[in-house]
């Protein structure tokens, strides 16, 4: 899970004030390989992973001048990520790991946070728990 394009506007179009806030979150479910083969005690392990889901925005907001209006709205689009990367093993059980990729996602119908459009390049830094007995 993470958070994408989290973001405020205000503004005063006319004589009304606007202020709107959205945030974008990606639900993904995806795959992790590491083509390499690997002796125990190999510190540093090079992957290349993607994944598949929906990108589900959020947006609230309030508009103010003779008459106030309150709303919100909720969307969600189909997308994917792929990516490459390495894991740092620390200790038996703990990873971190740094990547790089590209996620593609639908357009929004309506703006989320000011925009219609999340697709582009990423970075990652993640922290992970490996379970099970080692070989």
């Amino acid at each position: 899970m993470g958070a994408l394009g989290a973001d405020a506007r205000v503004g005063v179009p006319g004589g009304r004030a606007e202020v709107e806030s959205g945030v974008v979150v990606p639900v993904l479910i995806g795959l992790k390989y590491q083509p390499f083969v690997f002796e125990r005690g190999d510190g540093v392990r090079p992957f290349v992973a993607a994944a598949f889901g929906a990108y589900v925005g959020r947006a609230a907001g309030v508009e103010a001048g003779l008459t106030t209006v309150v709303g919100a709205r909720s969307e969600s689009v189909l997308g994917a990520r792929i990516g490459a990367g390495i894991d740092l093993l620390a200790g038996r059980h703990f990873t971190f790991s740094a990547g790089a990729g590209y996620r593609m996602a639908g357009e929004f119908d309506e703006p989320i946070g000011g925009r219609t459009k999340f697709s582009g390049a990423e970075l990652t830094l993640s922290f992970g728990v490996l379970f099970g007995k080692e070989r």
